[in-house]
């Protein structure tokens, strides 16, 4: 019985290890192992969405429109901030909704506030009107076509929104 225990492990064992052999020499490892892209990046995210706002200011990068839109691949998984005021709402479900923020830059308190372009964010909580000013704190999740106006824009999924002028 102890022989036939033996030959039963080295031949799970050598299927396992051919396994492994045809992964590595297939390319299909690339897909097992995480990288920083939106479809591996959603266990990230949802860390991201237990973090609060302090830990998110802290891991956020800076980005500007021109460099995210033609480098997408830069941003995918990094923690972006964005501030503005609401300039279409798009609803994209029950509580979930496409807010596109005129990105502001330069500081408040020195009231340098330019718009810089467009960023749409995904947004899933209560309602936000058009003219709303927000932050958030998000991920990268695609760049999408031609929404709200006629040239691409950054979508940032929101793990974190604070409204200033909401009642």
């Amino acid at each position: 019985m102890g022989k036939l225990k033996k030959i039963s492990i080295a031949f799970v064992g050598l299927i396992v290890l051919f396994y492994i052999v045809n992964l590595v020499t297939s390319g299909e490892i690339e897909r097992v192992i995480p990288t920083s892209t939106v479809a591996n990046d959603q266990p990230r995210e949802k860390t991201y969405m237990m973090m609060n706002e302090q830990e998110l200011e802290e891991l956020a990068i800076p980005w500007s429109y021109n460099d995210i839109v033609r480098n997408p691949e830069k941003y995918y998984g990094e923690i972006l901030f964005i501030e503005g005021n609401v300039q279409y709402i798009s609803k994209k479900g029950e509580d979930r909704y496409y807010l596109a923020i005129a990105k502001q830059c330069g500081s408040p308190a020195k009231f340098e506030q330019l718009i810089c372009d467009y960023g749409v964010i995904d947004y899933s909580g209560k309602r936000i009107l058009k003219g709303d000013h927000i932050q958030s704190y998000g991920t990268l999740s695609k760049i999408i076509e031609q929404w709200p106006r006629f040239q691409p824009a950054p979508v940032i999924k929101s793990s974190f929104l604070e409204c200033f002028n909401c009642n």
